[in-house]
């Protein structure tokens, strides 16, 4: 029986997917046509001759046919044909796979491969977002301190509640001050601007190595509020990702003239956020041991 899998697709290319089937077939048909028809027959006979040739009893079929065109569009089935011509060439690469483990060596052979179909947590990191969260954090400080104060609102004195207050607020703020803030602002405007970047952590025992891409927002198949809205920006479930390797960076890679590497600059980042629910790690570039791709397609199955 032919089983085939339900994909939801949070994210396709169909122009790269229809690239890549036309590389590999020397052309694309994106429609097909099913003929379907029934004919009946009659008999009949008579007497007689066709211009002196014809004599006697002549006994034909009269064949009517009926026939029924449906013109069929490939839509996402495309996906599926490209996944399936990949792996038939053996030019797609499943992670994981016989490797249940990472390791250099299984990291090395991904970047052999031109097209992986990764499988696994992800992480979506909207830099917008972030913008807007850092822009507003002293803001929302008060609101969380305010918050933590008022069930216990009724037992604290006046004067206690503002002592509690300002120590949460305190805390909330201790480690982002209003340089630090503004350097952060400064750094997304210059790098990162409204970007979207999706991190795929393929084995759970090694959260470090990770597949990372940027999104094209007119290939989301609904808008980023909306996905995040309804999956939160670390779902549980795993989701797949295929994608093209684009960049397989070095291992001990550091910027020698400010003495910091991407991870120190992650760090940073999720300073913001460790006392408020960890919401994602940022990166300031694709880094050892991660691995660089362009996403094609993006779904759960």
């Amino acid at each position: 029986m032919d089983v085939r899998n339900v994909r939801d697709f949070i994210y396709i290319d169909i122009d790269r997917v229809k690239s890549i089937i036309s590389q590999l077939e020397e052309g694309l048909v994106d429609q097909t046509q099913t003929l379907k028809g029934k004919s009946e027959g009659a008999a009949l006979g008579g007497e007689g001759g066709i211009t002196g040739f014809l004599k006697g009893k002549a006994d034909s079929e009269l064949k009517l046919h009926q026939q029924l065109s449906e013109t069929k569009s490939m839509h996402d089935y495309i996906y599926n044909k490209a996944e399936k011509l990949l792996l038939d060439k053996k030019q797609l690469l499943r992670v994981p796979n016989k490797e249940t483990s990472y390791s250099e060596k299984m990291r090395d052979s991904i970047g052999r491969n031109s097209f992986v179909l990764v499988r696994g947590k992800i992480l979506i990191n909207d830099f917008s977002q972030l913008k807007k969260l850092i822009d507003n954090w002293e803001k929302l400080s008060k609101y969380f301190a305010k918050c933590s104060i008022h069930a216990d609102r009724d037992k604290l004195t006046l004067e206690q509640a503002n002592e509690t207050y300002m120590n949460l607020l305190q805390n909330f703020t201790k480690d982002f001050d209003e340089e630090m803030r503004k350097g952060m602002l400064l750094f997304i405007d210059m790098f990162y601007k409204d970007r979207i970047v999706i991190k795929i952590i393929p084995y759970v025992e090694s959260p470090d190595f990770r597949l990372v891409g940027n999104i094209d927002k007119q290939y989301l198949r609904d808008d980023i509020d909306s996905i995040t809205y309804k999956y939160g920006t670390a779902p549980y479930s795993n989701w797949t990702i295929f994608g093209q390797i684009a960049s397989l960076p070095p291992k001990n890679e550091s910027n020698e003239q400010f003495n910091m590497t991407g991870n120190q600059i992650e760090s940073a980042f999720n300073a913001i956020f460790d006392e408020y629910r960890n919401i994602e790690r940022m990166a300031q570039s694709v880094t050892y041991p991660e691995i660089a791709i362009t996403p094609i397609a993006i779904y759960r199955e």
